[in-house]
């Protein structure tokens, strides 16, 4: 449980960081935003608040889902991934023919694979739109090559609640507020924590105008 608990709420924290850094110097990418989520939100009288209509309307957040994919992938909170042998195998030999025995594990380079010009265009471009590539070969390609929650049997049991836990934030922040980074851009870094965290992350966030 110790184990669920730091892994999810870090790592999430850490993600909605990273996606607030990116878009804060793309204006026109929070326009995109809104014109998808402003749909999906209504004022709750009762509780004097802005609210998403349903659950269920999460997944009508596509571009969302696509700007907290593409943070994952430009600034995964883990970089690296050990893989080890499950009880079947006593020994594996991979495709280089390195055999990898019991006790043994492989670290995958997750920063490396997520940035492999071969598979994604300009790697070190933040391009949410390239997740709502209709190529279903390319797609595939790129998703094989993302590794923020690991991979095969032993995938991040998490998954699907950090990328609707991460998308909804993310919705919630861009529809309440405007927000700009307090410092220059190049005044951020990634530094190994415990998860790949910024170095710092000031925001500056101010009401959305408009707003009740």
């Amino acid at each position: 449980m110790k184990t669920f608990y730091a892994a999810g709420s870090e790592t999430s924290s850490v993600g909605i960081s990273w996606s607030l850094f990116f878009l804060s110097t793309r204006k026109e990418m929070v326009a995109k935003l809104r014109n998808e989520i402003d749909e999906y939100f209504v004022y709750d009288e009762t509780n004097c608040e802005y609210k998403i209509k349903s659950m269920e309307d999460t997944s009508n957040l596509i571009y969302c889902s696509a700007v907290w994919k593409e943070t994952l992938r430009l600034a995964s909170p883990a970089s690296m991934l050990r893989l080890e042998l499950n009880e079947e195998y006593d020994e594996y030999e991979l495709s280089d023919g390195t055999v990898v025995g019991r006790g043994e594990s492989v670290e995958i380079n997750v920063d490396g694979f997520g940035r492999d010009e071969l598979v994604f265009d300009e790697p070190l471009e933040f391009s949410p739109e390239r997740w709502l590539n209709t190529d279903a070969k390319k797609l595939k390609e790129m998703n094989d090559c993302f590794f923020t929650f690991g991979g095969g049997r032993r995938i991040c049991p998490g998954m699907q609640l950090a990328n609707v836990e991460g998308a909804l934030i993310l919705a919630y922040l861009v529809f309440h507020f405007d927000f700009d980074l307090g410092c220059d851009e190049n005044e951020i870094n990634r530094v190994l924590n415990f998860t790949v965290i910024p170095n710092k992350m000031p925001i500056n966030f101010k009401k959305r105008a408009g707003l009740r």
